[in-house]
């Protein structure tokens, strides 16, 4: 949700959560991994959506719950980007879990 209020004109329901997940490409050491703490991937190649939007203020918050700052190591780019930089195997990204289950994600 937006943290500005919307007005008096405008009802905000929530119709379901996404959980963003982590997703690394099939070859990336992170991949073969069971369990992987959030902190161990800060300092990781990070695709990262604008800061100054509600999905890149979602991902920073992801970040800053957990007592952690955000990746300084990181581009921006639009879907096609994420995806082909996350199959490189050298760069993390975040999907929301009703994207495409086939691509491999850190839990």
């Amino acid at each position: 949700m937006p943290k500005e209020d919307p007005g008096d004109d405008v009802k905000v329901e929530i119709l379901f959560g996404e959980p963003i997940l982590v997703a690394a490409g099939l070859n990336s050491r992170w991949a073969r991994r069971r369990r992987i703490g959030l902190a161990e991937l800060v300092d990781e190649a990070w695709i990262l959506p604008p800061r100054d939007n509600l999905v890149g203020q979602l991902v920073a918050e992801f970040f800053h719950v957990r007592g952690l700052p955000y990746p300084k190591n990181g581009v921006c780019g639009g879907l096609q980007l994420n995806d082909s930089l996350i199959a490189t195997a050298r760069y993390l990204g975040f999907y929301s879990r009703w994207a495409d289950t086939d691509v491999p994600r850190l839990y």
